[in-house]
């Protein structure tokens, strides 16, 4: 038996590009949006000033689209998991490079 359920793992990156998407969508209507979301199995939350119902109308929208193919729209530049994990990959890999030397 797997240490993590590869099941709820698909269920997390699923929600998390359905929250990525539904920040594209509420980016384009909103030029200066500020927003935060937290993806987990069961689906996502999203911090900031924007009204429950367009978050709703945004994410069904989104849902959507990812359903027509637009799988862009899953990944986000200022996600900050992605941040992260480039960050981290480029430290390792100048450690790497260094170590080497």
């Amino acid at each position: 038996m797997p240490l993590i359920d590869p099941t709820i793992i698909t269920k997390i990156r699923r929600n998390h590009g359905l929250e990525h998407a539904t920040i594209h969508m509420l980016s384009r209507r909103h030029k200066k949006l500020s927003i935060v979301g937290h993806s987990n199995w069961s689906g996502f939350t999203l911090y900031g000033d924007v009204d429950t119902s367009e978050v709703e109308r945004a994410a069904h929208e989104a849902l959507h689209r990812l359903q027509q193919g637009q799988s862009e729209l899953a990944v986000h530049p200022r996600c900050g998991t992605v941040l992260a994990t480039t960050g981290l990959l480029t430290g390792l890999a100048a450690f790497l490079t260094i170590g080497l030397d």
